[in-house]
């Protein structure tokens, strides 16, 4: 059963939130698509809340969320 998480990780979570609209508009210029800018979103979400533990400075969440992003959005253009 996994574990309930703590207040500093729900904060955590509700800063990278924060990033969302930017995480989006940098998908769409990479994909030009509305539609895979908003799935390459759910997936940059997805990997950050996956790898959560791995963030060791909460001032760098920007900086973080945003390299998450630029990945993402470069593995899924190598796909295509």
């Amino acid at each position: 059963m996994p574990t309930p998480w703590n207040d500093k990780k729900k904060k955590t979570i509700e800063d990278l939130m924060t990033y969302k609209e930017k995480v989006f508009f940098i998908c769409l210029g990479y994909t030009k698509n509305p539609c895979d800018a908003d799935d390459l979103t759910q997936d940059v979400y997805l990997k950050a809340l996956k790898k959560l533990d791995s963030l060791k400075d909460v001032n760098l969440a920007k900086i973080w969320i945003l390299r998450i992003c630029r990945n993402t959005c470069l593995d899924h253009l190598k796909k295509m």
